[in-house]
């Protein structure tokens, strides 16, 4: 069958892309974006139909995000029912990423991938010879992200996936598809930031899943490959003879009074929104200027500068020689005329998390087929319900698309202002402040918040000076003092702010407060630089010796006197993003008790996970993708680096697997690891000696780190690879020092 395909995507003719057509996509398309992780419930397909939604409001098009992580190019039956099934007019095909195994790139594994690639393609094609494919090469890793080994931070990684991005090139060149090198694309704008910025510029945390910032690199160069072009509106305003003449768009309302140049404007079309965290580093592809051309020109002024407002709102003051050349509006960041299309973009966002949690919940279930269309009469007014959920998510999409009028004034200064747009040739090394934020001790004994000093620590490696201010965003039961403060840092000094952080009695731990920092780079420029932390806390807990043997079966009757605690909050699933959270739905989605103790030969690990759902099919060295336990350890050594171990312990149906992910000592005594899964929950119940924990020999009042998580690999959206974690640096971004204090007692 796979030879037939192959014959036959040669004889289909081409259909739907050339040279000349303005945009990938038509009005009425459906469209499916297929992928692994860095596509499952991601930010790039919301963006891409954002776009869609501003720049052509009047089209009328159907998105399925269809991301499964940790797939590959080889799941053809996926594809077949994911793809194929939705009889897509066009769709993106974005694996590659864990095609090669994490493994160095090989002949046969490269002729395996782009065989894969290419019966992807014949099968769309032979289900409609008119379907429009558009292939995308994985992204690039970031070794220097993370230093953990089960994240890709190999350092031949890298190479290996541009191997794979180089042959899939040279198949859509065969197949006469069209092709985004969104290795290289990508690549190229991170070695771009990392020149300007130095280490201190990242696009993910764990070395693999590209955050917010970098999905919106993703979006940008794949619509750039789609054909997205610059120009959203045009307006030139002869201020003496009082005549406009408007490009894709109408003025109305022109009137010089006084000096003040004023009239009403409606686009046709709305400006692509830049997510608020990626508009600081957005010009690294010049986005405004390549998707957003959004040009107002003067002439006739004779002020030598001009304060600019929209709907009142002022944004910027403005040379007059500047607005005779032309500037482009989309570079104003306050702008009111963002705050529609970044409405859109959250609807579209809703829109998108209801329509994967439909796949997630009924198509990969079985409940519907791929087409999404009940299989079981008795399921069809769930599903029907379910449909409708999403149909009317996607009808608040389309109220908000329509333009809008706004009012832009000019008014006249009496004193020249500086070059606006000289400032984007500025070096953006010139911007970035480097901070961190020192965690809030917690006595975990008894879950109070140790009140006292938190350190903001702002580094300025840049040349010139930067001056700014901080504020604290504090949900109820906190509160922090100052609530506001203000710095300025010369050329390469750093500074440390002081606050004092309370937890009033009876606050819960979860929603932390939260720290912005805002500077400029220039008096003149619009972009607001700003960057966010939230509060980390440091657990100090104490675990007691066990009163007598501990029986490693599974039972946990022996466990009554030792330590625990329960997560089953969504504060601790991890990654830390909104999306993400959502998608935790309570305690019986996925919440855990953990249980330590310890005698003279061992530390004795046990956790109670309450999991609706338990998949774990996974080999030993990837059981982390899926349903585990995951704990990790360091023991400080005297002159040389904290020793540091992690064990990942997986129940599998008929056996049960500990795997460790760190070097172990020489001649280190077993661990000893049981698992039994009853009705929703799974036990977990570990000895680990002493000896595997070395340079440590256990006595009451001695301390280390300690960490816990557990996966979750639900069939819902978005969940492959998040964690319910005690601390950060165990699951996603390795920072082993924000692991907790354990203390030791009899």
């Amino acid at each position: 069958m796979r030879r037939l395909l192959l014959a036959l995507l040669l004889l289909v003719p081409l259909a739907g892309w050339t040279k000349d057509a303005p945009f990938f996509l038509h009005d009425g398309d459906r469209m499916v974006f297929y992928g692994d992780s860095i596509t499952d419930t991601e930010w790039y397909p919301t963006l891409v139909q954002t776009y869609v939604l501003t720049r052509f409001p009047h089209w009328r098009n159907t998105f399925y995000n269809r991301g499964q992580s940790g797939d590959n190019a080889a799941s053809l039956a996926r594809f077949g029912r994911d793809v194929v099934a939705l009889h897509p007019n066009a769709f993106t095909f974005m694996m590659g990423y864990n095609d090669p195994g994490y493994q160095r790139a090989t002949a046969a594994g490269l002729d395996k991938f782009t065989d894969n690639v290419a019966t992807s393609v014949a099968m769309a094609r032979q289900a409609d010879p008119k379907v429009r494919p558009l292939l995308i090469s994985p992204t690039p890793s970031e070794v220097a992200v993370s230093n953990d080994n089960r994240w890709v931070s190999h350092d031949y990684y890298p190479l290996t996936l541009f191997n794979y991005a180089d042959s899939e090139g040279r198949l859509a060149a065969r197949l006469h598809v069209p092709f985004v090198d969104m290795n290289t694309l990508y690549g190229q704008t991170l070695g771009l930031g990392r020149v300007m910025v130095g280490d201190s510029f990242r696009l993910s945390r764990d070395g693999v899943h590209p955050q917010q910032e970098g999905q919106t690199f993703i979006a940008y160069h794949l619509l750039r490959g789609m054909g997205a072009a610059a120009p959203l509106a045009a307006v030139t305003v002869d201020a003496k003879a009082g005549k406009a003449t408007p490009v894709h768009c109408t003025v109305r309302g022109l009137t010089v009074k006084d000096g003040t140049v004023r009239f009403t404007r409606l686009c046709d079309s709305l400006p692509y929104p830049t997510p608020e965290v990626a508009r600081p580093i957005a010009f690294l592809v010049r986005l405004d200027d390549t998707l957003n051309d959004d040009a107002l020109t003067v002439t006739g002024l004779t002020a030598p500068a001009y304060a600019l407002s929209i709907d009142g709102v002022h944004l910027a003051d403005v040379p007059a020689g500047e607005l005779a050349q032309g500037i482009n509006l989309s570079r104003f960041s306050d702008s009111p005329l963002w705050a529609q299309p970044l409405a859109l973009f959250a609807a579209v966002r809703a829109k998108d998390l209801l329509d994967c949690a439909f796949w997630r919940n009924y198509v990969t279930t079985g409940k519907a087929d791929g087409a999404g269309q009940a299989k079981n009469p008795a399921d069809k007014a769930e599903v029907d319900a379910a449909h409708a959920e999403v149909d009317k998510a996607w009808q608040a999409c389309y109220t908000l698309n329509t333009p809008a009028p706004h009012e832009i004034a000019l008014a006249p200064l009496a004193a020249p202002t500086a070059d606006f747009q000289a400032q984007t040739g500025r070096p953006l090394a010139q911007a970035f402040l480097d901070a961190s934020l020192s965690p809030l001790p917690i006595d975990w004994d008894k879950l109070s918040v140790d009140n006292g000093p938190v350190k903001l620590s702002i580094a300025n490696p840049n040349a010139l000076p930067r001056s700014g201010s901080v504020t604290w965003n504090c949900p109820p039961g906190w509160t922090v003092t100052p609530a506001t403060a203000d710095f300025t840092l010369e050329p390469g000094k750093k500074a440390d702010l002081a606050f004092t952080v309370t937890g009033h009695p009876g606050t819960k731990i979860a929603g932390l407060p939260t720290v912005t920092m805002r500077w400029s780079w220039a008096a003149a420029w619009a972009y607001p630089m700003t960057r966010s932390l939230e509060l980390e806390l440091q657990p100090h807990w104490t675990v007691h010796q066990a009163h007598g043997p501990v029986t490693i079966d599974g039972k946990l009757d022996d466990w009554a006197d030792a330590a625990h605690f329960t997560l089953d909050d969504v504060s601790f699933i991890d990654p830390a993003v909104p999306g993400k959270r959502a998608l935790w739905h309570g305690s019986a989605d996925l919440s855990a008790t953990f249980y330590t103790q310890w005698d003279a030969q061992n530390l004795y690990l046990a956790a109670v996970v309450r999991d609706d759902v338990h998949i774990q099919h996974e080999v030993p060295s990837m059981m982390w993708s899926q349903d585990m336990l995951q704990v990790a350890v360091m023991m400080e050594q005297s002159g040389k680096p904290w020793a540091r171990y992690e064990f990942g312990f997986g129940s599998y149906d008929d056996h049960d697997a500990a795997e460790p992910y760190s070097a172990m000592p020489k001649d280190a005594a077993p661990m000893h690891f049981v698992s039994r899964r009853g009705d929703g929950t799974c036990t977990y119940e570990i000895a680990i000696p002493w000896s595997r924990l070395v340079p440590f020999t256990p006595a009451a009042g001695k301390s280390f780190r300690l960490t816990y998580c557990v996966g979750d690999a639900d069939p819902q959206p978005g969940k492959g690879y998040n964690y319910l974690a005690w601390t950060p640096g165990i699951a996603y971004g390795k920072n082993p020092f924000d692991m907790a204090f354990v203390t030791l007692a009899e």
